[in-house]
């Protein structure tokens, strides 16, 4: 063999000495299936990972579309992950994409606003049950309306 015969296909990696174009064992033929977290373009020598704010929970991504937005409610911090990091922190929302627990300002979510709470996993703001209320940004849940005063719906 005088050159190489051809790109490492889609969805896999080929590592100096591959043997084949779609391997599926890193030991005995140079390379393997595209793991998850990663997406493999046709000539990968090593995995790219999936950016921050996203995942791939599968095999053989061949391209970044593989790498999925996080999930409303969710949060994807870091780079490869096969799987949203965690919850969304009480008293903020994230809505897709968000790639902190407690995202400040949009486009992947932010602080509950006053009026409304934001319970752990909240993909947006829920306005104060009646008879309820908080006044302050950043509650995971609502206050009940003192003795001598009325609460109607959503009120801050």
């Amino acid at each position: 063999l005088q050159e190489p015969s051809g790109l490492c296909h889609a969805g896999y990696y080929c590592e100096r000495g591959s043997k084949v174009p779609n391997p599926t064992d890193l030991l005995s033929q140079g390379g393997d299936r595209c793991p998850t977290g990663h997406f493999c373009v046709n000539g990968t020598h090593t995995p790219v990972k999936c950016p921050t704010g996203t995942y791939n929970p599968s095999l053989m991504a061949t391209n970044i579309s593989g790498c999925l937005p996080c999930p409303p409610g969710k949060f994807c911090n870091g780079t490869g992950l096969s799987a949203p990091s965690g919850l969304c922190a009480a008293g903020y929302f994230c809505i897709e994409g968000a790639y902190t627990d407690q995202p400040s300002y949009p486009p992947t979510g932010g602080v509950c606003p006053a009026g409304n709470y934001c319970p752990l996993g909240s993909s947006q703001p829920q306005g104060c049950p009646e008879k309820t209320y908080t006044g302050i940004v950043g509650q995971g849940n609502c206050t009940t309306c003192p003795a001598g005063h009325y609460c109607p719906t959503n009120t801050s």
